[in-house]
């Protein structure tokens, strides 16, 4: 079940440029996690590591808030599996991630 649907964005000259949206929930067994379920990156605004910093927003919040994460997006599955920094809020092999 949802708590709510939330996101976190990066504005340039008064636009979106970049966005993030993740669903905070509770799984099996009251795990409290968080789906990261869309990453975009304006194609011009791209390989400025825009998507990383979104990713880094959502692990520092789900940090906060004790609650681990399933990517279900593919970028943030592969920013979030290839590096060992995130392996202590990271669920793998998860059948919809």
């Amino acid at each position: 079940m949802a708590d709510t649907k939330t996101e976190f964005y990066i504005a340039m000259d008064g636009h979106i440029v970049a966005q993030i949206e993740f669903v905070p929930c509770v799984r099996e067994h009251e795990h409290k996690v968080i789906l990261i379920n869309h990453t975009l990156v304006i194609e011009r605004y791209r390989g400025r590591g825009l998507g990383r910093e979104l990713i880094n927003r959502v692990v520092k919040h789900a940090r906060s808030e004790n609650r681990l994460i399933i990517p279900v997006c593919p970028f943030a599955k592969m920013i979030l599996e290839g590096n060992n920094d995130y392996k202590d809020i990271l669920i793998t092999g998860y059948p919809d991630s």
